[in-house]
């Protein structure tokens, strides 16, 4: 845990199923979604300026957690982050904070270092107006208790093709997001 990373866990949500990390269900089958990926501009954690543009030609995994959480975030940053490793051609990946209160930009290296993120994986925030209108042109349906800082949230990827088109949004779960790759592949 770097620097009070991890005080406060988050409740996940697969639509009205409760995500539980030990056993992290399927999401069931594929189906595409074929529709543009909204537009993003964020600073990641190197602090430099980060568009949807940055990606075109090549695939992208974009997904949305919160350092805070010690449950579901990290393993869907994990499982994300080794399906990465091992494809070819290897996909970038963008994890959005959903918590910019306290994911800003000046924290981003030490959690993108805690959540050991490679060259090719980006942590993005900004100021909270900015991510919070990124997170509703995402339809990021989440929950915050202004009291405590807990989120709650689905866990979704969403995999991104080398047009900047939607093909696919899965749950974090290591083998739909390689079966989601493959598909992506093949068409």
């Amino acid at each position: 845990v770097v620097g009070g990373i991890g005080l406060i866990g988050a409740r996940l949500y697969d639509g009205d199923r409760a995500f539980d990390p030990g056993t992290m269900e399927r999401m069931g089958e594929l189906a595409p979604v074929d529709r543009a990926a909204p537009a993003f501009h964020l600073l990641d954690q190197r602090g430099d300026s980060l568009s949807l543009e940055r990606f075109r030609g090549r695939p992208l995994f974009v997904s949305f957690a919160f350092a805070h959480c010690q449950t579901v975030c990290p393993t869907v940053v994990r499982e994300i982050l080794a399906v990465q490793a091992s494809a070819q051609p290897r996909p970038a990946v963008v994890i959005i904070t959903l918590d910019p209160w306290r994911d800003n930009p000046a924290r981003l290296a030490a959690i993108s270092a805690a959540w050991e993120m490679g060259e090719d994986a980006f942590l993005l925030s900004g100021d909270v107006a900015s991510v919070e209108r990124t997170l509703d042109s995402w339809q990021v349906q989440r929950t915050r208790d202004d009291a405590t800082g807990e989120i709650q949230h689905q866990a979704l990827v969403h995999l991104i093709d080398s047009a900047g088109v939607v093909a696919f949004t899965i749950g974090g779960y290591r083998p739909d997001l390689e079966r989601a790759l493959e598909a992506l592949r093949l068409r």
